[in-house]
């Protein structure tokens, strides 16, 4: 019968918080009741039942326990694996008598300092229909735990039902578990998708080496690495560089962007930097530069094959040590944030010819995307006509405009050297054209015509700058005159339209307006 003291654990183990925890309490209860030396070893299979596990092991009287090793399932050479699979008990014999039968027992005898007795039982569901697991006794004397070696003892029943609880709980948390990873997983894989989804909206393109690129930008999403993009002008590198840092986690940080090459050498330092009030001739306050302004968020270098060879040591230290120095100070400044680059040179080039140092290039291009050029992928044309004819009716209004099949195909038969931005360019120039104009306006093949000409011309003839520019014996002034020239000529080719200008120039809006009011060009002539 059980005792006052086993139900009295019994009940506590039947309230305990998992199953698995009340059977291992109700073996020990069991064992603690027993006055000589015990030790006792649960076996179960595993999942695939190749295998029996030695899952619980305890012992009474503080005993150090051994190691229960584990037993082939098929092996039935062994007395445990032969009780598991024949459903048969084995009453207490000497351990000694199993050793010469089996390798294992051998190992399992030389753990104990004398030759104890060795019990089997097996643990069944209620109906008999299934074996759940096999008891191991270890005993000093022979008649310890004798009551649980009987098939009607009501402690092995307890002990079989609270088994068989554990197992079923185990299989529930199995589920529970798998259920809660699938549900994870499909989340993440739904989250990825509409990312995906999105993002096939904001970079236009649906061949593979588009698509490519569109899986490397997420990759990038995914992580802090430096990013180097390279690709021709006008692939659409900084919007890439947008990209990465709007699917990133810190999408709500500084997105600060620079380009190299639109900077006097003299000025970039204080620019990427700042400077302390007098640190140069008109310095008269301090100033901000933009790798402190980039501090948590992102600096995006644009043209960085164009930074000058001194200016790269000082920008590898400041990766390196995380801080900078204004100009001007000796305060080091602490700064943290993530470094995407483009260029559309090749910096590894560059760095054979000693134009680029080689450890600057090695942090920078810790991930490389490289942006196809449009003659690439001309089957992405009429997505991209789509794309710019929208834009341009949420921009301007002008709703009534089209593109019929036969435009699109004229347009995927040029070669478009500029790439996307050229057809970008083209596409609202002829918008503009369209504007205002009756039926008889020219033919989109016209106009395609004329602006290959156009082109064609231009890179002939790439500077509109009289000759007499080179008779002056100012550098100063030269430069200036030339700026104003490149300027003025690239509003009338895209009358006047500030936005395209800038662009093709491949400058920053603030950045040509302030040209235009220190080069004194006329306010008229760079009208929106």
């Amino acid at each position: 019968m059980v005792s006052n003291t086993l139900l009295h654990h019994l009940s506590s183990i039947l309230l305990a918080d998992t199953e698995r925890a009340g059977l291992k309490q109700y073996i020990q209860s069991l064992l603690n009741n027993i006055s000589s030396d015990v030790m006792v070893a649960l076996y179960e299979p595993d999942i695939s039942k190749q295998t029996l596990q030695a899952v619980l092991k305890l012992g009474n009287n503080n005993q150090t326990l051994p190691d229960f090793p584990n037993f082939l399932t098929a092996d039935t050479s062994s007395l445990i694996s032969h009780s598991y699979v024949m459903r048969s008990d084995y009453k207490t014999t000497r351990l000694h008598s199993h050793a010469s039968s089996h390798t294992v027992f051998q190992q399992f005898q030389s753990q104990f300092s004398d030759n104890p007795w060795l019990s089997v039982s097996v643990l069944e569901s209620s109906d008999e229909q299934i074996v759940h697991g096999v008891l191991v006794f270890l005993t000093r004397c022979e008649q310890s735990g004798q009551f649980l070696m009987d098939k009607n003892s009501p402690e092995l029943a307890v002990l079989a039902a609270l088994l068989v609880r554990a197992q079923r709980e185990d299989k529930q948390n199995a589920q529970k578990y798998y259920l809660q990873h699938e549900v994870k997983r499909q989340g993440q894989h739904a989250y990825q998708q509409a990312q995906y989804d999105e993002l096939n909206r904001q970079y236009v393109g649906n061949t593979g080496t588009c698509n490519k690129v569109k899986k490397a930008i997420l990759h990038a999403a995914s992580n802090k690495q430096a990013v180097l993009i390279e690709g021709e002008t006008g692939t659409g590198k900084e919007c890439i560089a947008k990209l990465i840092h709007h699917y990133s986690v810190g999408n709500n940080q500084p997105f600060v962007a620079i380009n190299c090459a639109a900077l006097p050498e003299d000025l970039i330092s204080v620019e990427l930097f700042g400077a302390k009030k007098g640190a140069y001739t008109g310095s008269v306050e301090n100033k901000k530069g933009l790798i402190e302004a980039a501090d948590g968020g992102v600096l995006f270098l644009d043209e960085i094959g164009e930074m000058p060879i001194n200016l790269q040591a000082t920008l590898l230290r400041v990766l390196n040590e995380k801080s900078f120095r204004r100009v001007g100070e000796v305060v080091e400044r602490p700064v943290d944030f993530r470094l995407l680059s483009a260029t559309n040179v090749s910096l590894a080039q560059h760095v054979e010819d000693g134009k680029f140092r080689r450890d600057l290039f090695y942090r920078l291009c810790q991930m490389r995307i490289k942006p196809p050029a449009l003659r690439e992928h001309l089957d992405d044309i009429p997505l991209f006509c789509q794309h710019f004819l929208q834009l341009y009716k949420e921009k301007y209004g002008h709703y009534q405009l089209t593109l019929s099949k036969q435009d699109i195909t004229k347009l995927a038969q040029h070669n478009w050297p500029g790439n996307v931005r050229e057809l970008e360019n083209f596409l609202y120039s002829y918008f503009d054209s369209l504007i205002g104009q009756d039926s008889e306006n020219d033919t989109l093949s016209e106009c395609l015509q004329q602006w290959c000409e156009y082109s064609q011309l231009a890179q002939n003839n790439n500077s509109p700058v009289d000759d007499k520019l080179f008779d002056g014996d100012d550098l100063r002034v030269a430069v200036a005159q030339f700026e104003r020239e490149l300027i003025s000529h690239r509003l009338q080719q895209y009358s006047g339209n500030r936005g395209l200008v800038a662009d093709s120039l491949n400058l920053p809006k603030r950045t040509l307006a302030y040209k235009c009011q220190k080069l004194k060009i006329d306010h008229h002539e760079v009208s929106v």
